[in-house]
C-alpha cells in the first residue's frame, strides 16, 4: 500500500514538472491556455513572468480590429454633394374636345393685361428640374436649381386676349435660376416638424431681362404632421415670393392699359399621402395660387386669383434606391369639368 501511495505522489510531481517544461516551449500566443495547478507557486510565477513579457494574442487582435482607417480628404467633401433630377410629363386631358396633342395646362392660366382669364389650352409638355447641392451640416443644404419646360407639339389652337384664334409654338423655355438654402428641422417635436427653404431668384430669362427685373426673394416653409406608424403623411407647403423690378408698371406708347409686372406670388399646398408599403404611395394634394401685380404690392389687402386652383391625385412607385416614378390626374377646382383635367407622369432621380 505504501508503494502505491509513493508511486502516485511521484507521478503527480513528474507530470507537473513535464507540464511546466512543455509550457515554456509553447508558442507565446498559446502560453496563456495552459492551466497550471493552483498550489504550484513556481507555475504561478512562470505564468506571471510570461504575461509581462508578451501581450496575449487576443489583446493584439482586438487592437487590429478597432484600428480606424483614415478617410481621404476628398471623400469628406464629395459625400456631402447632392444631385437631383425631376421630370414631369403633362399628357392628354380626359375631355375629347381637345385637338390632338393639346391638353389643360394650369401654367397657361392667369389674367391678361385687361384682367381677363387666359385660355388654359396648351401642348403636351415636359418639365425638367436639375438641382445640385452641398450639405453644410445635417440640417443645412445649399443648392443651385435650374428648371425648363418643353412644349412637345406645335400649332396648338387657343384664344388670345382679343378673342382671336392663335397658335402656340413648339418651343423650349427656361425659368429664372435660383440659389436655395434649405433648413431642416427648424421645429421638430412629437406632433410635427418644419423645414424651410429660402431662395434668391436671378433675373436670367429673356423675359425677365426685358421687364427690367432685378431679382426675387422667397421663403418656402413646410409643416409636416406626424401620424406614428399608420402610413399617413400630411402637411401644408407654403410659398411667398417677392419680385423686384426697376418699375412695377409701365405704360407703353399706344397702349390703353399699363403693363403690370408680377410683383408677388403666394401659394398654399396642403397634402395627404398614404404609404401602402415600402414601394407604393398614394399622393393627394390641393394647390391654391394668388398674386399681386404692379403697384398692388404696395397695398397689403389686394390680391388676385393667379393660376387656376387645382387638385391632384396619383400613385408613386419606388423603382430602386434613389429612383421613383409616378402617375397622376390633375383637375381644376373651380368650374370643374373634363376639359379642366390632365393626365401626367413623373420621374425623380437622386444620385447622391
Amino acid at each position: 500500500m505504501m508503494r502505491i501511495v509513493l508511486s502516485f505522489i511521484f507521478t503527480l510531481q513528474f507530470s507537473s514538472v513535464c507540464a511546466q517544461t512543455l509550457y515554456r516551449h509553447l508558442p507565446k500566443e498559446y502560453q496563456n491556455t495552459y492551466q497550471a495547478p493552483k498550489k504550484s507557486k513556481r507555475v504561478k510565477r512562470t505564468r506571471k513572468k510570461a504575461k509581462s513579457q508578451m501581450p496575449s494574442f487576443r489583446t493584439k487582435t482586438a487592437k487590429i480590429i478597432t484600428k480606424k482607417n483614415p478617410k481621404p480628404k476628398f471623400r469628406e467633401i464629395t459625400e456631402k454633394i447632392t444631385f437631383n433630377y425631376f421630370s414631369q410629363f403633362l399628357g392628354p386631358s380626359l375631355s375629347p374636345d381637345y385637338q390632338t396633342g393639346a391638353t389643360y395646362n394650369r401654367f397657361k392660366t392667369g389674367q391678361d393685361f385687361k384682367g381677363d382669364s387666359l385660355d388654359s389650352t396648351g401642348s403636351h409638355q415636359m418639365f425638367h428640374a436639375v438641382t445640385l447641392g452641398y450639405n453644410l451640416t445635417n440640417d443645412y443644404l445649399v443648392s443651385f436649381g435650374y428648371t425648363f419646360q418643353e412644349d412637345i407639339n406645335k400649332d396648338i389652337r387657343y384664344k388670345d386676349s382679343f378673342g382671336q384664334t392663335a397658335f402656340r409654338r413648339k418651343e423650349v423655355s427656361d425659368n429664372n435660376k435660383r440659389v436655395n438654402l434649405l433648413v431642416r428641422n427648424l421645429i421638430n417635436n412629437k406632433n410635427f416638424y418644419v423645414n424651410t427653404n429660402y431662395f434668391y431668384e436671378m433675373s436670367s430669362t429673356i423675359n425677365s431681362v426685358f421687364q427690367d427685373m432685378e431679382y426675387g426673394l422667397g421663403i418656402e416653409p413646410s409643416i409636416n404632421f406626424k401620424h406614428g406608424n399608420s402610413g399617413f403623411y400630411s402637411g401644408v407647403l407654403l410659398s411667398l415670393q417677392r419680385n423686384y423690378f426697376k418699375n412695377n408698371e409701365i405704360l407703353f406708347a399706344g397702349n390703353l392699359y399699363p403693363t403690370r409686372y408680377q410683383t408677388m406670388l403666394v401659394q398654399v399646398n396642403p397634402y395627404l399621402n398614404y404609404q401602402f408599403n415600402d414601394y407604393m404611395t398614394l399622393r393627394t394634394s390641393l394647390m391654391f395660387d394668388w398674386d399681386k401685380r404692379g403697384n398692388q404690392v404696395e397695398r397689403l389687402s389686394e390680391f388676385n386669383a393667379n393660376m387656376d386652383n387645382v387638385g391632384r391625385i396619383g400613385m408613386n412607385f419606388l423603382i430602386d434606391y434613389g429612383i421613383s416614378a409616378g402617375t397622376f390626374l390633375e383637375f381644376g377646382l373651380e368650374q370643374a369639368s373634363l376639359s379642366k383635367t390632365a393626365v401626367g407622369a413623373t420621374l425623380n432621380v437622386t444620385l447622391f
